[in-house]
């Protein structure tokens, strides 16, 4: 091969990689960026690296990283060194330990002296199969201290014991070392914006705009209720829209606060305490601003607004709860990784206000993307789907999202719900609809979305007998006249009684469809996917 086409083939090779990593392992590297930032940030911990030949440079190059700086823009004054210890570098040490005991045991044997559980332990293996790293994970794993893994596309051994497991879609040494390099150099980067970033004093005057986007349920709305969640394990899937919650927050020099949503304007000074009344939707911000009063420096202007239509059902108040919370943790500084978030904003709804909500939408908001979302006892794990960019625009094209007004209140809905769960009638549909989830995730993978419109709108009618509640003669009969001009199935999306009909409806077709909803007075929805969860900056 040429030199210049093999230059260029490696460059294409690598792009390639990095730019998969981009779309499929982008919440790993956040976590792991996270998770050192809680390490130094509330725990004042060390973070421990590891890894053999090339990876043991990796593993000095990223404690150097955090030692020094990362980027030139901090003053030395102010980006003090973090505590960083490569366990490759002592040569005495390791050379003692292989020549005593075995080269397995160079890396743990150290940890057994040095780490405590406040710390963490980062381990670097392209093929996830190195011994010593493994042995230096699973210690650490079993006195407490969080792991993370920078792995190959296999995985290996490391990818069973880590906390957190970045893998590298490739098998390709070379193209892993790469890869890995750009993700602790993002990773860096995070933890210095965090930790040496703006200062409440550099805060006066600019604005945090905080971001979360609201949910389209496609399947399994409803087992997301507790106490169905907990007590059946239920199941959903769903899909994040860029039809946005915005919360703009300045700070001020001084303890006036002013709070501007839903059209209405609240005044008051720092030291008040905000009552709520759990029926008014403004509620949701006096109950949002409580829970951080206690923490916050100074007065603040905070204005709320949605990009959407409100009573939508596509999880608004989930959005709005993720919005502002992520503008409260950025002015002060405090940390919360994506789930954190998720579970505050329900307690505060559910718990706090005493609105019974399905547990998905904060999730959504926190999160965004494409998720198989399962539920425990107390808890739930979120599991990106993972498809190709061609596929997901293949699914947008199949969508029509009408918004047909009315109002409703969620909470009576899903009390309803909660009261059906007892019937028995109630409880099947409900079992049907949890799972249908697994079989929908396989069609999406699988591209057939004519098939996937048939079984929600097979879901919708199970929805209607786990709570006869959410449909009425308007919602039938314009459901109906969507099937009649060419859908193959669709639904109510969010608790029901109003908001939005979604219908997946061959591209051939959608003029057609939209075009009769158009003349129904009904609104077309404009909206595309978003990937991106909840984002915070700092405007000037």
């Amino acid at each position: 091969m040429p030199i210049k086409e093999q230059i260029l083939s490696h460059f294409e090779k690598t792009i390639g990689v990095k730019e998969k990593m981009a779309s499929h392992r982008w919440q790993e590297i956040e976590k792991a960026a996270l998770a050192i930032v809680e390490t130094y940030f509330r725990h004042g911990g060390t973070v421990f690296t590891c890894g053999n030949g090339g990876s043991a440079a990796d593993a000095q190059h990223l404690s150097g990283e955090l030692f020094c700086m990362l980027r030139k823009h901090h003053s030395f004054e102010k980006r003090f060194p973090l505590a960083a210890h490569s366990l490759t570098t002592d040569s005495s040490v390791v050379s003692a330990i292989a020549n005593d005991f075995d080269f397995d045991y160079v890396f743990s044997r150290q940890l057994e002296a040095l780490a405590t559980p406040k710390d963490l332990v980062i381990g670097f293996s392209t093929g996830g199969q190195s011994s010593n790293v493994a042995k230096a994970l699973k210690l650490a794993k079993n006195r407490g201290i969080r792991t993370i893994a920078f792995t190959g596309k296999k995985g290996g051994k490391i990818a069973e014991i880590a906390d957190i497991v970045i893998k590298v879609p490739s098998n390709d040494v070379v193209l892993i070392q790469e890869a890995h390099q750009t993700c602790f150099h993002i990773i860096c980067d995070i933890v210095e914006q965090i930790l040496f970033g703006e200062s409440f004093e550099d805060a006066l005057g600019k604005q945090i705009v905080s971001t979360a986007p609201t949910r389209i349920g496609l399947m399994g709305g409803g087992t997301d209720v507790e106490p169905y969640a907990g007590k059946h394990n239920g199941q959903v899937l769903n899909i994040a829209t860029n039809l946005k919650h915005t919360a703009q927050l300045i700070p001020k020099d001084s303890d006036e606060i002013n709070i501007y949503a839903l059209n209405k304007h609240i005044k008051f000074r720092l030291k008040d305490k905000l009552v709520h009344f759990h029926s008014d939707k403004i509620d949701l911000v006096k109950a949002v601003y409580n829970h951080f009063q206690k923490d916050l420096p100074s007065g603040f202007d905070l204005s709320v607004n949605y990009g959407g239509s409100t009573s939508s059902g596509l999880g608004t108040s989930g959005s709005a709860a993720v919005a502002i919370i992520g503008a409260f943790l950025k002015w002060t500084r405090k940390i919360m990784d994506p789930k954190d978030i998720a579970e505050l904003a329900f307690y505060i709804e559910n718990n706090i206000l005493g609105w019974k909500t399905g547990r998905q939408d904060q999730i959504a908001a926190s999160f965004g993307g494409l998720n198989l979302i399962q539920f425990g006892a107390g808890d739930f794990e979120v599991k990106p789907i993972n498809v190709p960019k061609k596929t997901l625009k293949k699914m947008r094209q199949w969508i029509t999202l009408v918004y047909i007004g009315g109002w409703r209140n969620s909470a009576n809905l899903q009390e309803n719900l909660i009261k059906g769960m007892k019937k028995e009638k109630s409880l099947k549909a409900l079992h049907k609809l949890r799972d249908m989830v697994p079989k929908a995730v396989k069609l999406i993978k699988a591209g057939d979305f004519d098939g996937l419109g048939t079984m929600i709108g097979q879901s919708w009618f199970e929805k209607k007998k786990s709570n006869p509640a959410v449909a009425n003669k308007q919602i039938d009969r314009l459901y109906d006249l969507g099937i009649k001009k060419g859908a193959v199935g669709g639904k109510l999306v969010g608790a029901g009684g109003a908001g939005h009909l979604l219908f997946f409806c061959p591209p051939r077709k959608q003029k057609s469809l939209q075009k009769t909803m158009l003349k129904q007075n009904l609104q077309v929805v404009d909206f595309d996917f978003d990937f991106a969860g909840l984002e915070v900056e700092i405007r000037e």
